[in-house]
Order: structure tokens, then sequence, then C-alpha cells
């Protein structure tokens, strides 16, 4: 068998997520997943995040290490390729996803290309356009299934909804946890590294080193959120009147008023030095991962909640769009393992929050936290809910290239 006729008989998986950092960092752990069990991979990005995902990550090193590292078929991996879509930045402010998604442009050109792929993934619903061209691809099917990072025993009640609409739905979360686990398993965790379009302050984690276990909380609003300078110093007010350390994570291009005003920014980290650290972007799962965290103060972000989640820390929800509104509710009524802060933004209620997260709730908090953390790492244990899945969802894709094959 030649080179072209092996790579041929690989499953090809095309990876389209979201254009933003939440969508591009989930994808790419699904497609080092993808990689580890032997598909081609090509993931689709734009010209503007590829170039900050080489600007601040070792991305393109690390998936070119799966070349004859794990088994031949990952010999085939194409990252990223930018040529695939002349674009440039998206017109995208805030939280405006519907336009973001309207400048999105379609598959086709990409799609009637030589090297088709048999699966597409995505997150988001293609415009028509690109239906219609799926459509006219014999070899890609037209609805396969739904590809979840969550675990059943987070959102079993859910998934069992889902199922009774489509009953091919894989929920193969903590992705990240599953990425980790399975590469410290071939004893390569060295490859696991951030899919970051910021580049990280590493001091953040050298500072955390300093202080005592469990006394900072983690502060940080994701990668969209914008917020006034009253919102901003709100919290930092809060913050300040909590007397817990905090270790703060502020974007040059969080304020909502569009510039980056550095004199403002300068007093705030100036004004915080006693008892707090502020950064423009950090290491995420390492910080919460960090014993001296005891806590989390976020936009409620998926995949917020469930790195949180896994590193059993409890959470202050300050939700603002799509998802986040459900996640926070969650992480407050159904889960009980967090308080809920939703459309308020006022000091007193920030720092009796704070005060109730790390000091008087914190042993009934981190004991509902400490439990879905050792679900989570069940699931995607040897014979875990999510791990099933996983295989299954592999076993299905390389199942259905065999079939259009014969």
């Amino acid at each position: 068998m030649d080179h072209q006729q092996e790579e041929a008989g690989i499953p090809h998986v095309l990876t389209f997520p979201l254009p933003i950092q939440g969508p591009i960092n989930s994808m790419l752990q699904l497609a080092e997943l993808f990689c580890l069990a032997g598909l081609k991979v090509t993931f689709l990005n734009t010209i503007h995040n590829q170039e900050r995902l080489l600007r601040c990550t070792n991305v393109q090193s690390r998936f070119e290490q799966y070349h004859g590292l794990f088994r031949p078929s990952c010999l085939w991996v194409y990252l990223c390729l930018p040529k695939l879509i002349e674009a440039q930045e998206l017109p995208f402010k805030g939280d405006d996803l519907d336009a973001l998604v309207r400048n999105i442009p379609t598959m086709e050109g990409l799609l009637r290309r030589r090297d088709l792929p048999h699966f597409c993934v995505t997150d988001y619903k293609t415009d028509p356009s690109s239906l219609a061209a799926l459509k006219e691809i014999e070899r890609i099917p037209q609805a396969y299934g739904l590809i979840l990072n969550t675990f059943e025993d987070l959102d079993g009640l859910f998934l069992s909804c889902i199922r009774s609409y489509s009953a091919k739905t894989y929920a193969i979360g903590p992705v990240h946890l599953h990425l980790k686990t399975r590469l410290a398993a071939k004893q390569t965790p060295s490859l696991l590294s951030s899919n970051s379009l910021w580049e990280e302050d590493q001091s953040s984690i050298k500072w955390l080193d300093a202080q005592p276990v469990g006394s900072v909380i983690y502060v940080s609003f994701g990668s969209l959120i914008v917020a006034s300078k009253e919102e901003i110093l709100e919290f930092w007010h809060g913050l300040l009147n909590s007397e817990v350390k905090y270790l703060w994570v502020l974007r040059p291009n969080i304020l909502r008023e569009g510039k980056t005003d550095y004199k403002f920014m300068k007093d705030l980290a100036e004004g915080c030095q006693k008892n707090g650290y502020i950064v423009s972007w950090a290491p995420q799962k390492k910080i919460l991962a960090h014993p001296a965290i005891g806590g989390f103060l976020t936009h409620s972000g998926w995949n917020s909640t469930m790195e949180s989640i896994v590193e059993g820390k409890p959470m202050i929800c300050w939700p603002h769009n799509v998802d986040q509104r459900v996640n926070s509710r969650l992480v407050n009524k159904l889960w009980k393992i967090g308080l809920d802060m939703k459309d308020t933004c006022d000091r007193s209620i920030i720092e009796r929050m704070i005060k109730d997260l790390m000091g008087t709730k914190r042993d009934e908090f981190k004991k509902s936290t400490d439990n879905l953390s050792k679900l989570a790492k069940l699931s995607i244990g040897e014979g875990g809910s999510s791990t099933y899945d996983l295989e299954s969802l592999i076993k299905d894709i390389k199942g259905f290239t065999l079939l259009k094959r014969m």
C-alpha cells in the first residue's frame, strides 16, 4: 500500500469552531483527542486568530510532534491552514454573537477541494449556503450527532432530554481533563499546553506560590466580557473591602468605552499591591489547579465552569450572555457549588459574597465541589461514562468511514 492509499483509508475530520477564544480552545483539545485516536484532522481557523495562536502558543510544533509519536496515521494532521479562509479580523464587538456568525465565510470553497473530510465538527449553525454545500457532497454526512463537553453525573437529566431527540449524543467532557489524562498515559504530558489567543503572564503562578493554601480568590471574566470603569471600580472596592487575597485578570480591552486606559489600569494595579495581583491574561487551568486558590469569581463561561469543577473550586458567577446565565443558575441552584451574582455590580454585594465563598460558607461549598470534582475524574477514567462515549464516538467515525469506502 503506497502513501496515498494509506492516507485515503484514514478517517478525516474537519473541526470548525466559532472563531473566539472559548470554542477554539475546546475544539483544539478535541482535535488532539482525535489525533491520539489515529484520525486525520483539519482545524479550520481565521487568519487573524491563527496568527494570534502562533504568536502566543506552541500549538503548531505541538501538533507536529504527533508525527510518528503515537501511530502512523497521526502523520496527516493539518493544523489551521490560513489559506483555507481568506478573511481579515471579523467585525465583532462585545456580545454580538449573531453579527460574528453572519460574518463567517461559508465552508463551500473548502469542501469542494480535492481532499474532502468525512466529517465536519462545528459548534454553531452554518448558514444555508454552507448546508447546501454539505448536502451536495456525498462523503460528508448531513447530520451525525452532538458532541458535548460535559459528563453524565453533572448533566444526566439534560442529556436524557437531548437523547430523546438525538440518539447520537456523546458526552465526552471534561475535554481538557480527558486530553491531559490520555497524554499522561502515553508519558507525554509535556505536549499539553495552552491554546490561548493572548500571551499568558506566568508571573501569576510565582505570586500564588507565595500565598497560603486556599487563601486567594481568582477573578476572571473571560475573553469577551466588557465592563465600564464604574463596574471595574465596584469590583476593585469589593475585593479590597473583603480583605481576601485575589488574583485578577484584567484584559487591556475589557473597558466598554473601547480604548485601553493605561493610567486607569496602572492605578488599579498599584492600589491592590497589599492583597492582590493584577495581570492582563493568565494560564487559567494552572491557576485553578494551584493549592493557593480557594474560589473563582467568573463570568460563567462553560470552559471556566468545567475547569473550576474539575479542580474543586467554588464559584461566584457574574454572567452576561449566551449560556452564562444558565450556567450560573446551575452552579447556584442545582449543583450548589457557588453563588449567583447576575444583574448586580455593587461593592457591598461583591464583598459579602467573597466573604461567604471564602469564609462563612466555605466548607459547605467545598464539600459540593469536591464531590463533583471526584465524579468528573471518574467519568474520564477506565470504564467511566465519558471514556465510553469518546470511545464510541471514535468507533462510530471509523466505522462510518469504512462503510463509505465499501
